[in-house]
């Protein structure tokens, strides 16, 4: 077999995509591109677009954002001038680690996931149709976790 050296920072996207089970572009979905994006940006710089990411987002590219966690409130409402608020979004926090934490729902309700599940940094947010099948997954397990409660 071939050694494999996973470098943080540089392969956290794809060991988030990976966790979460899915890749970042999917012609299923319509997920025909990727955008690697920090949420963070120095002080007095005017930082990213995120209306602009959003309309990236909306026709096809999957958002990756870095260091995003600490501003995911302000970024969500951003993207939100350009999503609605049950597009897909997800969040892994310590991807590839012992602590590896997953958790996907709509980008409306991302905030305050974050705060309720208290995810800490480091943590990979993604924006977009890829999630879909993950969603689908958990929608089901609850479902069926309230039919066995109701047997």
């Amino acid at each position: 077999g071939l050694e494999v050296i996973v470098v943080n920072g540089i392969t956290s996207g794809l060991c988030a995509a990976a966790a979460l089970g899915v890749s970042w572009t999917d012609g299923r979905c319509a997920a025909h591109g990727v955008l690697l994006v920090t949420g963070q940006c120095r002080t007095g710089a005017p930082g990213p677009d995120w209306t602009t990411i959003g309309r990236l987002a909306a026709g096809g590219t999957t958002v990756v954002i870095y260091m995003g966690l600490s501003r995911c409130a302000v970024l969500v409402s951003e993207l939100r001038r350009s999503l609605p608020a049950d597009w897909p979004a997800g969040i892994v926090e310590r991807a590839g680690t012992d602590e590896q934490r997953l958790h996907a729902s709509s980008l409306g309700e991302l905030p305050e996931s974050v705060a309720r599940l208290r995810i800490r940094s480091p943590a990979v947010i993604f924006i977009g149709p890829v999630l879909n099948s993950v969603l689908q997954q958990a929608h089901s397990l609850v479902r069926d976790a309230e039919a066995v409660a109701l047997r």
